[in-house]
């Protein structure tokens, strides 16, 4: 990789390969924006939470959820340093299922408001891609919410439900969905 000017910043040869051994899929380089920079300062986690009614097939919601990640380089996207951004290529999106057995509403929400908040609490390192994770809670056969957090500087709130919703478009089926919570901590 020649020596690249990315605005303000210079990455030369050397850096580059050391970037190149440190991010395997090394796919671009770019100078983070301000409006990241602030962001990333803040560390905070946006989130946005989807239930899902109807049959579903967690096989193709996570695919669909890897093709969002994979279409979107800043979901890729990661921060080792304060002003450069480096987007990689193949990572996978992080995905964990819950299980839940009761049909007790209260108990569902607490359950929800649980992973919400552990969600954020657990945060995303910014020098690791990819800066977004889904988790899908599972009520009943067809009774689901698809929980999908973010670090605020690869999607602020403005850009998240669009973005978010893309998955749905990526999985088409006949789910009936409807955001239940957006939110920025």
């Amino acid at each position: 990789m020649p020596d690249s000017a990315y605005g303000e910043l210079l990455v030369d040869q050397a850096h580059a390969d050391q970037l190149q051994a440190g991010y395997l899929g090394l796919a671009g380089l770019s100078p983070v924006t301000p409006a990241q920079a602030r962001m990333l300062e803040d560390g905070r986690t946006v989130q946005a939470a989807f239930e899902l009614d109807g049959p579903l097939d967690q096989n193709r919601l996570r695919v669909a959820c890897q093709r969002l990640l994979d279409r979107h380089e800043i979901l890729r996207s990661c921060f080792p340093e304060p002003r450069l951004r480096v987007v990689v290529a193949g990572v996978a999106v992080p995905w964990r299922t819950t299980y839940l057995t009761t049909s007790d509403r209260r108990v569902q929400r607490a359950e929800l408001d649980g992973v919400l908040a552990g969600e954020r609490t657990r945060g995303f390192d910014p020098d690791r891609p990819p800066l977004l994770r889904a988790h899908l809670l599972r009520f009943s056969p067809r009774r689901h919410t698809l929980v999908l957090s973010a670090h605020r500087a690869v999607a602020d709130g403005e850009s998240l439900p669009s973005v978010f919703a893309e998955v749905f478009l990526l999985y088409p089926d006949d789910v009936e969905i409807s955001a239940i919570e957006v939110q920025e901590s």
